[in-house]
């Protein structure tokens, strides 16, 4: 995301960032423009119509100081000073008689009580016109009618969400999204333990049918936690048909993120990418000059592939083996074909403690024999089970039909005889890893068992029973230290914390950041050794004999088009997807205030604006229901009852219609003072948090 928001600087995305800037000022400008139209329909003088804020700026002090222009552009049209302020986080619309100051504000709310009659009547017009300096100010005007006034801005928001989705789902655009198709479930994760295999759809969940990848992250991030989030799938059978079944997920929370998962990634096809067709330092990158942008796999050792779990599955029959790829070239009838080599982990000779069963796959031959999650595997067919990351390889190489498992249940140790039943997929190396023909989900600790002598680890002094806490990278010079600090946000080279609460894996860490290094970079290692931490130079890594799943190469990712056949339909899906963007606003707060969801998941306008960028650059709908999203935002958080904010004032105007007179500045006044000091705060909060994110 860092690399990404930097990105945004360079010339060729100055079109889109001019894009995104215009469809946030127009989303501003439609809630004004609300205010401002219902207050002129009931005879409200307009003093200023303002996108941006124009506070009066000066630099120095005395005589040295000078004022600093508050205004981008202004030009007054006849009775309205119209502009664009030079602080660019939001807009206002400045009415006579209304003010923002809480003081002068209870003034006017003084003088409009005083008007009234000794026995509390409602003062009649006549008597209103006695008082009021000007008829026309917001103040004079009756509690309907400033009712409509501060709501036009919301109504007005939630109007053009309804059409800016309208049109994105229109015949003449479509929304492009990515499918909800299972390509690969990770070991132990909820749906793993549910029972969600490689080629499901999930085709509902938390209610909402046909779900997008992202409702997907959405309703997982906010879901019932303590209930499960119901999902429903769709699967082939062997007859081919199609079997629906209805799981509950409870996500946890993902390693060393903010965000919960469940467990699943979505297809890509098997056309190479444009921007690089395989990852540099992979086997496809060896052979990446007979490729092209667009090729597609149609072949793994001559057996055909369609989709990418196909693809998967071919794989896998060849973990260790080099396979002859054969693509499809558009412009060439004839195929294209590469030999390309396996993929093997870069280790540093460290054997980690074999951690317990985190999961059991529902109907594994490991369920079926009654293994239970938190039993402890101490021996395979009578001997220990070594590394627990060569451990699946070596289990999936083994010709045996059963497999006898002696685990430590609680402080008895048990025997099961499992029977082999082989899968047409390899799970991947992270910190929970899978024995795929038995149906077991364990997990790797980062607590040094055993060191492979002469190895970078031995030689670095590490020890069995050494706990990894932490990793610093070490390039051999400034150029390779350049290429390695691409690989973390913000460019910058950082100590990764190992473990719990805020660190990662160490096995998620040596299968993402120690593939991707240079080959000669070293590694600061901090462990805690009989309670104090030694930190430990580690040479660099060696190839291993562990096979990782997959060759290196860079797929597009599998979309499809959201599109209406006419302007109903498209009116049907927008208003859809208004309804649902205002409901997760809602949803969110709530898991804010229950501290399921992290406050560090806010953005300020600089996440608005990145993500503004991105959407488009994907096309002008992607944007459009970016502007959907943003502008329900807007309607929902201006409505909540906060004072200075339109929910606030709605709720004085309400009270107010109730008693027949304005509510006390004594209430009025300590309440928007504290409004407006929780607003700045929230402001300078997610302000920080977007320098956070994109500058420090």
């Amino acid at each position: 995301m860092h690399l990404i928001f930097a990105a945004w600087y360079s010339i060729e995305n100055w079109p889109y960032i001019a894009m995104a800037l215009a469809g946030l000022g127009f989303v501003i400008f439609v809630h004004e423009l609300g205010h401002f139209a219902v207050a002129k329909m009931c005879g409200v003088k307009c003093e200023k119509f303002y996108i941006g804020f124009d506070p009066p700026l000066k630099i120095g002090l005395g005589k040295f100081s000078f004022r600093l222009p508050s205004a981008l552009w202004k030009k007054q049209w006849g009775e309205t000073e119209y502009g664009i302020g030079i602080i660019p986080l939001g807009g206002y619309v400045k009415m006579l008689g209304q003010d923002d100051n809480p003081s002068r504000e209870a003034e006017k709310i003084r003088d409009a009580r005083q008007a009234s009659p000794e026995d509390g009547s409602e003062a009649t017009d006549s008597e209103r016109e006695n008082y009021l300096t000007d008829p026309r100010s917001y103040v004079s005007q009756t509690v309907p009618e400033r009712m409509a006034i501060i709501s036009a801005g919301v109504i007005m928001n939630l109007i053009f969400a309804w059409i800016f989705a309208t049109i994105a789902f229109s015949p003449g655009f479509g929304v492009p999204y990515i499918r909800c198709d299972v390509a690969s479930v990770m070991p132990g994760e909820a749906a793993y333990q549910a029972g969600i295999q490689p080629g499901d759809q999930i085709v509902e969940i938390n209610g909402l049918k046909k779900p997008r990848f992202k409702d997907l992250r959405q309703e997982v991030i906010l879901g019932d936690l303590e209930n499960g989030i119901p999902v429903t799938v769709d699967r082939n059978n062997s007859e081919g048909g199609v079997e629906t079944f209805q799981f509950s997920l409870l996500p946890r929370q993902s390693d060393g993120q903010l965000l919960r998962i469940i467990g699943v990634s979505p297809a890509s096809t098997l056309q190479l990418a444009e921007a690089a067709v395989a990852v540099p330092g992979s086997p496809a990158d060896a052979v990446a000059e007979n490729l092209q942008p667009g090729d597609t796999i149609i072949e793994v050792n001559g057996e055909g592939v369609s989709n990418y779990v196909e693809y998967r599955a071919a794989l896998a029959k060849h973990n260790t083996e080099p396979v002859t790829i054969t693509l499809a070239r558009f412009e060439d009838e004839s195929p294209v074909e590469v030999k390309v080599a396996p993929r093997f982990l870069r280790r540093y000779g460290l054997e980690m403690e074999l951690g317990p069963i985190v999961a059991v796959r529902p109907g594994s031959p490991a369920a079926d024999a009654g293994l239970q999650q938190g039993d402890l595997i101490e021996a395979i067919d009578g001997e220990t089970p070594g590394d627990p990351l060569s451990l699946p390889q070596r289990i999936s190489a083994d010709d045996q039909l059963n497999i006898e498992l002696e685990v430590r249940r609680g402080d008895t140790q048990e025997k099961f005889i499992v029977p082999r039943r082989p899968v047409p997929w390899k799970s991947d190396v992270l910190k929970t890893m899978e024995l795929p023909s038995l149906g077991i989900a364990y997990e790797t600790l980062n607590t040094v068992a055993g060191v492979t002598p002469d190895s970078p680890a031995a030689r670095a002094g590490i020890m069995p029973g050494d706990q990894i806490v932490a990793v610093d990278l070490d390039p051999a010079n400034e150029e390779q230290a350049a290429k390695d600090r691409l690989l973390f946000p913000k460019g910058r080279m950082v100590t990764q914390n190992i473990g719990e609460p805020d660190g990662v894996s160490w096995v998620l860490w040596l299968r993402s950041v120690a593939q991707s290094i240079q080959d000669d970079t070293a590694l600061e290692v901090t462990v805690l050794r009989e309670g104090q931490q030694v930190k430990l130079t580690v040479p660099p890594a060696t190839l291993s004999e562990t096979a990782i799943p997959g060759r290196g190469f860079v797929f597009v990712q599998e979309t499809d088009t959201m599109r209406a056949g006419n302007l109903t339909e498209a009116m049907a899906l927008g208003w859809r997807e208004t309804k649902y963007s205002m409901l997760m606003v809602y949803r969110f707060l709530h898991k804010l205030v229950s501290g399921q969801v992290s406050p560090q998941l806010l953005g300020g306008p600089g996440t608005i604006a990145a993500v503004a960028g991105m959407s488009a650059k994907q096309g002008a709908a992607s944007l459009l229901l970016f502007l959907t999203m943003l502008s329900a935002n807007l309607a929902v958080i201006n409505f909540l009852p906060i004072p200075v904010l339109d929910g606030g004032h709605m709720v004085f105007l309400f009270l107010e219609g109730i008693f027949r007179r304005p509510v006390s500045e004594k209430i009025v006044i300590p309440l928007t003072w504290a409004g407006l000091l929780l607003i700045l705060a929230l402001m300078l909060f997610v302000i920080g948090l977007d320098v956070n994110r994109f500058m420090l």
